[in-house]
């Protein structure tokens, strides 16, 4: 009677395993969502997930006994216990026990679409467990079906006993006659040969090597099935070693993974080394905005079309700050001052390398396109670091760069998600302070350790504006007009439920991260612009226009204008108002229509504005870049500021330097300084004078009012006067002349002056 097996005891039976593994998918289920009740967030990085990781570890390394008990540990008092059997279903039950506990840990995440070392581990762990579990059904399948087909499948056994039949071969056919040789090596080697072939082949043989032959014959029939047995068992042993093949190396793999994970799960690279020691910006725990789009699309959409965006790659960007580069700051020290332009306008980026001109470049680990996106996600997002106006154009803005895998923001009740840790801070509660890092540029050109106006590099204070705006009891900060809410209720618009994030979201206020403000792309038209309409909705906002005393005179019309600054936390204009024309378009038209009259007028978009500080100056060396103009308008109210190339403090008829009202000095041009459109460190922006009324055009403080008196020659019976306020980024004679020092390149400045355009800000109508 054939031996019956013997049925599994104790830990040898896959029931218990089984029980134990349930009991232990339902405890951890219950811990998890116990601890999400308190602590609301369940992932690998909180104390909970951390104790699932060290227990999924100490599971998985567990399972290595299960090999050293076949070896090494076969004579121990205590790993020397028990059967192989019992020590085979540990190994298989304890490796799915891993599996289990790492997902428990990691959470549905793991099935998210983004890479990290986290999936790479649990990937490869999970293969292991199923390859596993594949070699041993195998064990199971194999060896019966062996048995059945070839007896066994011991390979070595075979291999000896074809080699002994071969040997018995050789031994018969020593001394045998040439024709008996022949027809050995032919039986031997395989060849066909018929019977009745081989009947005649045999009778040619001497009468007393007959029955050798036959023997010899006999010998290699056997010796042939044995060579063909061996086939077989090579596929069954290949069936059973092709799982050990794959299960064992990946098994080794995964000790080498442990560590890196655990590594890179603490941010350790990020941490020990310092900010852009690392080639590769997300090794270097700084996040391009591509990773955010996963499940931030709707935000991350908002932003591409944004100036933030563009800050690096704006074609006027690159051609200003490669020829300042070039031009003014070769020679100075670095990164201070040297990279006063870039540190703003791509503030991570900029902290990555040791370059100063656009693009960025030669980043052999692909991140040429992260370091030039601009003010990115991590800009505001991974800092943590304190606020000091004008900052952010300094070296030491990058000490508040937090690298890893924890973003702050403003809420302390965040969802719990698959790709980073979340942390309320303090400067999310006054998110205006991250604005003052670059929304003032100055620097210290003294060294005296104080911003003076007149003595140091002032070339925006528009931080400083909405201070002074808040101080007198307003409001309204920066991001109520930069940042209003955009109506979506969910933060991480795309992203999956108990998948890339813990749970359903609640509905949040979100705020439009498309940082709308006065400027668009260039090389797009303003009509292809997607924030075009929130931009005019911003500019119409800003203020209102008044038209008072209108009369018309017969040959001329006189009239009064008051602009007032109703709706900006900072002057109108403000920022970088030199690159920007803020002006009065005033149209006298007739009866049917026809212009008659005015001031300001532009015919075409790439018309340039007839100011007379450009054009009746010969020696302005912008003044060959105008065009549209045959003459200068003398009543032109243009607010745009004139960048010069040095300035002087105004020195006031009793012998003191004049101050605004912020307590600045107020700003000159001194004898031989020229209209410039690159930043000098000797630079400053003055107001244009109206020939006119001899007045300068001064940027209009928050809540208050300006007023300008026109007398216009009329030709005919004027009928009707509209009065607009327009606003221009960028003039055509700008772009032309930065156009003339560009060096060749991917953008000819020149290209986009048609993209130009006079937005309407607002408008009154008056009849004569």
């Amino acid at each position: 009677m054939p031996k019956r097996l013997r049925k599994p005891k104790g830990l040898e039976s896959n029931i218990w395993w089984l029980v134990l593994f349930l009991v232990t998918a339902l405890g951890s289920c219950s811990l998890t969502q116990a601890y999400k009740s308190i602590a609301g967030v369940v992932r690998g990085y909180t104390f909970l997930g951390v104790l699932l990781g060290l227990l999924a570890t100490a599971l998985f390394f567990s399972t290595f006994f299960f090999s050293l008990r076949k070896r090494s540990l076969q004579e121990s008092k205590v790993f020397g216990r028990g059967s192989m059997m019992a020590w085979m279903s540990a190994h298989v039950w304890l490796g799915l026990l891993a599996l289990l506990v790492a997902w428990a840990h990691a959470g549905n995440g793991v099935f998210s679409f983004n890479s990290s070392t986290g999936k790479t581990l649990f990937g490869v762990m999970a293969f292991v467990v199923v390859s596993g579990i594949v070699w041993r059904l195998a064990y199971v399948r194999v060896p019966p079906q062996a048995a059945k087909e070839v007896g066994n499948y011991n390979k070595s056994a075979t291999e000896d006993r074809s080699a002994e039949l071969l040997t018995e071969i050789e031994k018969h056919s020593a001394g045998r006659s040439t024709g008996f040789r022949d027809l050995k090596v032919a039986l031997l080697e395989g060849r066909e040969v018929n019977e009745p072939e081989l009947e005649a082949l045999r009778h040619a043989l001497p009468t007393e090597e007959l029955g050798v032959f036959d023997e010899v014959a006999s010998l290699i029939r056997e010796r042939r099935k044995e060579l063909a047995k061996l086939a077989k068992q090579s596929k069954f042993t290949d069936r059973l070693q092709l799982w050990r093949a794959t299960h064992v190396p990946l098994g080794l793999i995964l000790v080498v993974l442990i560590p890196l994970h655990v590594c890179g799960a603490c941010d350790m690279p990020a941490k020990v080394l310092p900010v852009g020691a690392l080639p590769n910006a997300t090794l270097g725990g700084l996040h391009s905005a591509d990773d955010c789009a996963q499940c931030h699309k709707e935000i991350v959409k908002q932003w591409r079309h944004s100036m933030h965006a563009h800050a690096m790659t704006s074609p006027v960007m690159v051609v200003q700050n490669n020829q300042v580069a070039a031009l003014i700051l070769k020679d100075a020290p670095s990164p201070d001052p040297k990279k006063i332009c870039v540190n703003c306008h791509g503030p991570v980026g900029s902290n990555l390398n040791s370059q100063v001109e656009l693009p960025f470049s030669g980043f052999p680990l692909g991140d040429s396109d992260y370091v030039n996106e601009g003010v990115t996600c991590s800009a505001c997002h991974q800092w943590n670091g304190t606020p000091v106006t004008g900052g952010g154009g300094l070296a030491q803005w990058a000490n508040g760069l937090k690298p890893g895998s924890t973003f702050f923001g403003p809420r302390d009740d965040a969802v719990g998600n698959a790709f980073h840790s979340s942390e309320k801070i303090p400067l999310f509660d006054n998110p205006d302070q991250l604005c003052r890092n670059c929304h003032v540029v100055a620097y210290d050109t003294t060294g005296d350790g104080r911003i003076v106006k007149g003595q140091d590099l002032v070339l925006q204070q528009l931080f400083d504006e909405w201070t002074d705006y808040q101080a007198a009891g307003n409001p309204d900060t920066c991001v109520s007009c930069h940042m209003p809410f955009s109506g979506s209720n969910r933060a991480a618009s795309n992203a999956w439920p108990l998948f890339e994030v813990d749970g359903f979201q609640p509905k949040r206020a979100v705020r439009d991260h498309s940082f709308v403000g006065v400027d668009y792309p260039i090389n797009i038209s303003p009509n292809d612009d997607p924030h075009r309409d929130k931009r005019l909705a911003l500019l119409a906002s800003a203020g209102t226009i008044a038209v008072t005393s209108a009369r018309n005179l017969g040959s001329s019309v006189s009239f009064n204008v008051t602009i007032s600054n109703t709706g900006t936390g900072h002057n109108l204009p403000s920022g970088f108002a030199f690159v920007r024309q803020m002006f009065l378009e005033v149209r006298i038209v007739d009866s049917s229509g026809q212009l008659i009259g005015g001031s300001g007028v532009l015919f075409n978009n790439t018309d340039d504005l007839c100011d007379s500080t450009t054009m009746d100056d010969p020696t302005n060396p912008v003044r060959q870049f105008v065009q549209g103009c045959q003459q200068s308008d003398p009543q032109l109210v243009s607010f745009q500021q004139l960048l010069l190339d040095r300035i002087t403090p105004k020195i006031g008829a009793n012998g003191q330097v004049e101050v605004d009202a912020r307590g600045d000095a107020v700003l000159a041009k001194p004898e031989g300084a020229v209209e410039v459109v690159i930043q000098h460190t000797t630079s400053g922006a003055v107001s244009r004078v109206r020939p006119f009324d001899k007045k300068p055009v001064k940027p209009i403080p928050p809540g208050q009012s300006s007023t300008f008196g026109y007398n216009l020659p009329v030709r005919g019976t004027p009928a009707q006067l509209t009065v607009s306020v327009k606003m221009r980024a960028l003039p055509p004679y700008f772009l032309r002349a930065l156009a003339a020092g560009q060096k060749t390149g991917k953008h000819d400045l020149r290209d986009y002056v048609k993209n130009c355009s006079a937005d309407t800000m607002f408008s009154q109508t008056v009849r004569l």
